[in-house]
């Protein structure tokens, strides 16, 4: 992708970003920014120069709270991707998404005939896990299980082992696997009344089931300047930024500046 086609699909991407900030601030939602858009907030002050993609995140609270008010009230122009309404060959990921109608960024596997497909923003969910050895490994389970019966492939680099285990697992029924990601969703949220002895964790990718941010972190928020916006970001974003990526100030090699989605079609 050239640079001036990412500025534009950044530019693109920042409009839907203010879009679900002035939605959640009119409906009292707290959200913060997440991964690569916080990091390009505190670092960069704006996107990451070679990021595509723009994240938030929020507790399970939050979320359910903003499924309930898009239902009542969606913004025109705009589509709300529910990882609760389940459709694996439209939508096989554990997250929200916000997408842009009348554009396109299509990617490698997709069809354009299936679903909406429209330029987006990432909403992850915060759930809770109990601070215990059992109580960690009950979740990771249940978050592997909706992992592989809600895709339809594994996006990022595993061994051919996990590979193979994961292509036979996901060749049951359909039907079989709606079942099991139902199961695997309640199981994941069992911990969603506790009041203490719990910490969050996001459970959208394997890649983060084992990063527990303390319970206090969504405690409370802060603004922050990303491009030419005020928007939210968790007050400890040090601690959110640091277990998600260590040293985040120090820039990656150049050859790992790259851009993290193929796009084979984009449409603005």
């Amino acid at each position: 992708m050239d640079n001036k086609l990412l500025r534009d699909l950044q530019l693109t991407e920042l409009e839907i970003l203010k879009v679900v900030h002035e939605f959640c601030e009119k409906n009292d939602i707290k959200y913060s920014l997440y991964a690569g858009t916080a990091l390009g907030a505190v670092r960069h002050k704006g996107f990451i120069p070679w990021d595509d993609d723009v994240d938030i995140v929020m507790t399970r609270d939050e979320f359910e709270k903003f499924c309930l008010k898009w239902k009542q009230n969606p913004v025109e122009g705009y589509y709300f991707q529910n990882p609760n309404d389940y459709n694996k060959k439209i939508f096989n990921i554990n997250h929200g998404k916000i997408r842009k109608d009348n554009t396109i960024l299509l990617s490698e596997g997709e069809d354009l005939n299936d679903g909406h497909h429209g330029v987006w923003v990432d909403i992850f969910i915060l759930d809770k896990v109990k601070d215990s050895f059992f109580g960690k490994k009950s979740v990771y389970f249940w978050g592997v299980m909706r992992t592989i019966f809600s895709r339809n492939e594994i996006s990022y680099d595993v061994n051919f082992v996990v590979k193979t285990v994961f292509k036979i697992l996901n060749s049951v029924p359909n039907a079989l696997k709606k079942k099991i990601v139902s199961r695997a969703n309640k199981k994941v949220q069992k911990y969603k009344n506790l009041s203490s002895g719990y910490e969050w964790v996001d459970l959208s990718t394997i890649t983060c089931f084992k990063i527990y941010f303390p319970k206090i972190l969504v405690e409370k928020f802060t603004k922050i300047r990303f491009e030419d916006s005020d928007l939210i970001i968790f007050d400890d974003y040090d601690k959110l930024l640091t277990l998600e990526y260590g040293d985040y100030m120090q820039l990656p090699p150049v050859e790992e500046r790259v851009c993290k989605h193929n796009p084979v079609k984009i449409q603005l």
